[in-house]
């Protein structure tokens, strides 16, 4: 007798991370829906985490371990998945992230319900090294409201959310359409995935209430590189190129403004690079992003993006940077004047006061601290031994 089919395929790829894999694995054997097999794909970790994966497997049979031979990337495993996956929907969790308890009820009720292709539900962020909730997530911007059995046409601001998680796929839908990961490139593997995803399903449904995926969140920046760089940059262009192939007039205008405020962020590419002069020569590969983009357009987008890509496209490259590193300076001070309000919220007048006082105090002592430097006997000495020392330096 064939094996009755799961409900769901949870997958989940993980290298070397023994740390937070547990937690991950435990919120899914948790859940309130129990029919379901999860895939673990071991993407040549040299940690712990083939140990990790074999003693929940043996405690429990849904737990089915994946160890490859040595790392494939993101894509490669992610597929790997997909292969052995044979229940009716797939759900991806990244091993850093958890569950709620009912995360797959509330999916897989709205998706037989509505009998759609993809359901959209809920994230939530909390902090990487606190655990804190985070007061928003950039999904909140269009899993907003709650939506049946609609089209992408019908709502092309979805096409913004350009990750894979929080959210159920049919499995034969995938299938019927050749839908895998692109192995093209090593990086962002999700973001075109996503884009794809949603333009070739029939219907979809978003159930924004229902909080169904736990999101870690940390410091994107700090694992910046260059192939992660140039790896985004090209799935955009891809995708957008795609778009302007075969979507409709809302879908292409909402990817242009997703590649217009793409350009003009580059703070990964500051990382990146590091120097000026660096970064102003990665500036013309962003051209296919913004080139022939309406005015229309950029009127929609935010001010800054929209001066930044008509920079871009008039060649003025050394404005475009310019515009961006004032835009940094701002947003420098602001956030140390945020610092400033957080560190005196809650604080009386005569807290404040006292110091104020306290600081007065301390540039004083400091100041006095210099004035004996400089009036001291060995400081004296030294002058011309100091003035022919910079004169060398200097010439």
């Amino acid at each position: 007798m064939d094996q009755a089919v799961p409900a769901i395929s949870v997958i989940t790829i993980v290298k070397n991370n023994d740390e937070l894999l547990p937690r991950a694995i435990a919120s899914v054997l948790s859940q309130s829906l129990t029919d379901f097999e999860y895939i673990i794909v071991n993407d040549g970790s040299t940690d712990n985490t083939q140990e990790i994966i074999a003693e929940f497997a043996t405690k429990d049979k849904r737990v089915l371990p994946h160890h490859m031979a040595q790392n494939v990337g993101r894509a490669n495993a992610r597929n790997e998945g997909l292969d052995k996956a044979k229940g009716c929907y797939i759900f991806f969790l990244d091993s850093d992230d958890y569950l709620p308890e009912t995360a797959l009820t509330d999916l897989y009720e709205a998706a037989k319900r509505d009998n759609v292709d993809i359901v959209y539900g809920g994230i939530k962020a909390f902090d990487q090294e606190t655990g804190a909730w985070k007061p928003y997530h950039y999904t909140d911007n269009f899993i907003c409201q709650e939506k049946r059995k609609f089209r992408l046409d019908e709502y092309p601001d979805l096409v913004n959310n350009h990750s894979i998680i929080g959210r159920l796929y049919r499995r034969e839908f995938l299938k019927d359409n050749h839908l895998r990961f692109s192995t093209t490139r090593r990086n962002g593997e999700d973001v075109a995935f996503a884009f794809y995803t949603a333009v070739y399903a029939a219907t979809m449904s978003i159930i924004p209430k229902k909080v169904v995926y736990y999101y870690n969140s940390g410091n994107y920046l700090s694992a910046a590189n260059e192939a992660k760089l140039y790896d985004a940059r090209d799935n955009l262009i891809e995708t957008l190129a795609f778009a302007r192939e075969y979507c409709s007039k809302g879908v292409i205008r909402k990817v242009l403004e997703k590649a217009a405020v793409f350009a003009g962020n580059l703070e990964r590419a500051r990382v990146v690079f590091g120097s000026s002069d660096k970064l102003r020569s990665y500036l013309p590969s962003l051209l296919p992003l913004v080139d022939g983009i309406p005015d229309e357009v950029l009127r929609a987008i935010p001010q800054y993006h929209a001066d930044f890509a008509r920079l871009l496209i008039s060649g003025e490259m050394a404005g475009a940077l310019g515009l961006f590193e004032e835009r940094e300076k701002k947003r420098a001070e602001k956030k140390r004047l945020k610092k400033l309000q957080q560190f005196y919220a809650g604080k009386t007048n005569s807290e404040i006061s006292s110091e104020v006082v306290r600081l007065k105090k301390q540039n004083r002592e400091l100041a006095h601290r210099l004035d004996t430097i400089y009036d001291s006997m060995s400081w004296r000495i030294t002058r011309p031994l100091r003035a022919a020392m910079i004169i060398a330096k200097f010439g």
